[in-house]
């Protein structure tokens, strides 16, 4: 009988490892056994495709870094097949990971995610640059914020362009470089939802709803929330190159915020608001007139 039990027992360990092996190489790469078939492209690690790994010292446990070769060039993170193919239930929801890189002196703006597929290259340009500590990206896939065709075009792109293009992806590249000269770049947790089902939360769990209007706005705006209770949020407010200009903990016990901001002495041009919390965090782009 002893032995019947472990046999079912070993049988179900071995069951559930396939379903763990699965649930981390679907569509995440949590990094803590090793790179996971993540490759660099670009002047980075003597020209080669295979970057660094490093069981800990991640976000937490494994991480995955390269070492520029400072050329002037820029270089990416390449996606492995995991990420790509049919990803038609990833649209409006999102892409996460976390970055870091060794220096924040002399950055540069760049595309820093390139997405290809069906005959359609789109970028998108995050609201900030990672820090030299382990920073968190929660980009939206959908259409706002992103350019079709190429890194400043201008050139929207539609539902239908998007939509198309993940239900075919050939390329995920996530920019590694963000400064001119030599440096380290650091990755670790990279989730594109729904990393198994549609079940994923489409936006953080305690932050359901996120609005700012007016929008362009000229003296001020208001942030819109409305979620679960919560003790606080994180309010940050980035300008186009991606300096924070403002930074303040909200509360958020009530389950709903509905707040003024004065902008009439900032610099005319495109702000990123982002409001974070345990979970993870939103932002939505704002123009001032």
């Amino acid at each position: 009988m002893k032995a019947k039990v472990l046999t079912i027992k070993s049988q179900f360990l071995f069951v559930f490892s396939l379903l763990v092996f699965h649930f981390s190489s679907a569509q995440q790469s949590t990094f803590d056994v090793n790179d996971e078939g993540w490759k660099v492209i670009g002047d980075v690690q003597g020209f080669t495709t295979i970057p660094e790994y490093d069981s800990t010292g991640g976000n937490p446990g494994g991480y995955c870094y390269a070492v520029d070769v400072g050329t002037g060039d820029y270089w990416y993170w390449v996606a492995p097949d995991t990420f790509l193919g049919d990803k038609s239930a990833s649209f409006n929801k999102f892409l996460r990971f976390d970055l870091k890189q060794s220096n924040t002196s002399n950055q540069a703006n760049r595309a820093d995610i390139i997405l290809e597929g069906t005959g359609i290259k789109i970028y998108y340009n995050t609201p900030y640059n990672p820090d030299t500590a382990w920073t968190h990206y929660d980009v939206l896939l959908d259409t706002a914020g992103w350019e079709r065709n190429s890194y400043g075009s201008g050139l929207f792109v539609t539902k239908s362009d998007f939509q198309q293009l993940l239900s075919h992806v050939t390329k995920l590249w996530i920019r590694g470089e963000y400064r001119i000269g030599a440096d380290i770049g650091s990755m670790d947790n990279v989730i594109l939802e729904p990393v198994i089902s549609s079940s994923a939360p489409l936006i953080s769990t305690a932050i359901q709803s996120m609005d700012v209007y007016p929008n362009p706005a000229r003296d001020h705006f208001t942030l819109s929330l409305k979620g679960d209770p919560q003790k606080n949020v994180l309010v940050d407010v980035f300008n186009s190159t991606g300096q924070r200009v403002f930074s303040e903990m909200l509360d958020f016990q009530s389950g709903a915020v509905l707040k003024q901001y004065p902008c009439r002495d900032w610099p005319s041009g495109m702000y990123w608001v982002r409001v974070s919390e345990a979970t993870g965090g939103i932002y939505r782009k704002i123009v001032i007139e």
